[in-house]
């Protein structure tokens, strides 16, 4: 299993929820960032911290709009930057 099909502590009762009001996600990307403190931004890794809005529109009800962030460790391969790690700290 890849690093983003791990599960996160206590999903599993957000992921019930967002199916049982139908609801759609969407979000916008604010900032990205290297962390006050992260080691400096190479040709091969870097760590950032991206900020985004999340949407969540349900099939009815109200649309609900939060600010988030979340930190990812990229690596650079030969098909271009991805994420390897998803740091919850």
């Amino acid at each position: 299993m890849g690093i983003l099909g791990q599960k996160r502590p206590s999903q599993d009762a957000a992921w019930a929820a967002l199916r049982a009001e139908k609801a759609r996600q969407t979000v916008e990307i604010t900032s990205a960032v290297v962390p006050d403190g992260a080691p400096a931004v190479t040709a091969s890794s870097a760590l950032v911290r991206v900020g985004y809005t999340l949407t969540t529109t349900p099939k009815s009800g109200h649309t609900r709009r939060s600010s988030e962030h979340l930190a990812l460790r990229l690596e650079h391969t030969s098909k271009g930057w991805r994420v390897t790690a998803l740091p919850w700290a």
